[in-house]
């Protein structure tokens, strides 16, 4: 009898313990709710793709690093680090097609779409693919070049601006 006393008490103990905490489920929040705030590049590249779909030698791009995307509840603001000059200031959407979420605003090329690749409290990567891209080949002669397909991937960070 006393065992089960003793069971019955350290269940009621250990039990509240496992209660998940709703306001830090990641899982529990929406993409809308996840987006919002101060998100800085952490790594940004693109790739270059031949119609046999390997990479095309001296091809591969790293981006600057030195922008920071503020995103609200409607809105998408990328700021360059260096000279604190806004790029574009202008209205988002979030997208969810056959399980996958994608964001979509207009930037300096006009209208982009983005897979949300992953997107955490704190971390978030988008990734873009595009065909029939024009780039300049880097390295040895520069020449301008059709890649069959353009894959970008940028990483973020969230600050805590």
């Amino acid at each position: 009898m006393k065992k089960y006393i003793v069971m019955a008490l350290l269940a009621v103990a250990i039990l509240p313990a496992c209660k998940k905490d709703k306001n830090n489920c990641e899982a529990c929040k929406p993409a809308n709710e996840l987006i919002k705030g101060t998100w800085a590049i952490t790594s940004a590249r693109s790739e270059y793709f031949n119609t046999a779909n390997t990479t095309e030698p001296n091809a591969t791009v790293q981006q600057t690093k030195k922008y920071k995307y503020v995103i609200t509840a409607n809105k998408i603001r990328r700021i360059n680090t260096e000279t604190n000059n806004v790029d574009f200031d202008t209205a988002y959407t979030l997208n969810n097609l056959n399980s996958k979420n994608t964001i979509t605003f207009t930037g300096e090329a006009g209208v982009e779409t983005y897979d949300l690749v992953s997107l955490t409290n704190d971390r978030m990567q988008w990734q873009q693919v595009k065909t029939n891209q024009e780039y300049t080949t880097v390295g040895g002669t520069e020449n301008k070049v059709t890649a069959a397909k353009t894959v970008t991937i940028i990483d973020f960070q969230k600050s805590n601006e």
